[in-house]
C-alpha cells in the first residue's frame, strides 16, 4: 500500500497513479471535461483547422489546449474530383527509452475516393498497460475537393458535478443497451447497437461497460444520440465472442 496524496519525505506520486485516480472519478473511458470552450473548432483554411481550449480524459491521462489558447492542426490538401475523411486525434505516446509520456494533436489521413470515403483507422489500446500509441478521435474532418467541407465532433462532453445536481433524482432514467460482438486473436474490433431515448430526456453519459467474457476487455463505448458503438480487445490467442453491455444515464432536458 503506498500513500498517494500525503507527505512522502521524497517524490513518491507517479503519473499512473494519478490517471488511475482520475479514471476511478471520472470513467476509464475518453471524454472532453465541461470547462472552457470544450475543443470547439474553427475552419481557417482549406487545409487548417483551429482548436480551442479545453481539457480532455484520455483513459484518465489528462491533457489540455491552455485556456483562451489554441492550436492549429495542418492536413494534406484535398483533390478535385474526390472526397476524403481524416481523423483529428489526441495521441498519447510513450517514449521507451526516456520513458517520457505526451499528448498531442495528431492527422489521420483518409483515402480519397469518388464518393463515400472510408473513416480512416485509428491507434487503440490501454495506456495502463503500457500501450503506445492510444488515440482518441476529436474530429472527423470531411473534405470534398480541395475544401473542407465539415467536421464531425466524435467526443462526449462529460458533465460536472454541478450540471448533475441540476438534475434532481425522479429526472434521472437509466437505460442498458448490450451488443454481441466477435473479436479475432489478440486484435480489436467495434460494433454499434442502436437505443431508444425517453421522450423528453437526453443521454449525458456512459456508466460503464463490461465484458461476458474474460479475454475480451471492454475499451469504450461512445454515442449520445441513440447509437452506441462499443470497442472491445481480444487478449486471447483465438476468436472470442462475447457480450458488451453498457449503462446508459439519461436527464430530462
Amino acid at each position: 500500500m503506498n500513500i498517494i496524496t500525503g507527505y512522502g519525505g521524497e517524490p513518491h506520486v507517479t503519473a499512473p497513479q494519478d490517471r488511475q485516480l482520475n479514471a476511478g472519478i471520472l470513467s476509464e473511458y475518453n471524454y472532453v471535461l465541461s470547462v472552457g470552450n470544450q475543443f470547439a473548432y474553427e475552419i481557417e483554411s482549406a487545409n487548417s483547422v483551429i482548436l480551442k481550449d479545453g481539457i480532455l480524459s484520455l483513459q484518465g491521462c489528462a491533457a489540455s489546449i491552455d485556456a483562451n489558447d489554441t492550436e492549429t492542426v495542418t492536413l494534406t490538401n484535398g483533390t478535385s474530383g474526390y472526397k476524403r475523411t481524416d481523423l483529428i486525434v489526441a495521441r498519447y505516446e510513450l517514449n521507451t527509452d526516456t520513458a517520457v509520456e505526451s499528448v498531442t494533436l495528431a492527422v489521420i489521413e483518409g483515402t480519397p475516393a469518388e464518393s463515400d470515403p472510408e473513416t480512416p483507422s485509428y491507434n487503440e489500446g490501454t495506456i495502463a498497460d503500457g500501450d503506445s500509441p492510444v488515440d482518441f478521435p476529436l474530429y472527423k474532418v470531411n473534405i470534398d475537393g480541395v475544401s473542407i467541407d465539415s467536421l464531425t465532433q466524435m467526443f462526449t462532453v462529460l458533465p460536472s458535478i454541478s450540471d448533475l445536481n441540476s438534475n434532481t433524482v425522479k429526472d434521472i432514467r437509466v437505460i442498458e443497451v448490450s451488443v454481441s460482438i466477435t473479436i479475432n486473436a489478440s486484435t480489436s474490433g467495434t460494433k454499434t447497437a442502436t437505443y431508444t431515448i425517453p421522450d423528453g430526456y437526453k443521454v449525458v453519459m456512459f456508466g460503464g461497460c463490461t465484458s461476458s467474457n474474460t479475454t475480451i476487455v471492454p475499451a469504450g463505448v461512445t454515442g449520445l444520440s441513440g447509437t452506441a458503438t462499443f470497442r472491445g480487445r481480444n487478449t486471447s490467442s483465438s476468436s472470442q465472442t462475447t457480450t458488451l453491455t453498457a449503462i446508459l444515464l439519461c436527464f430530462k432536458s
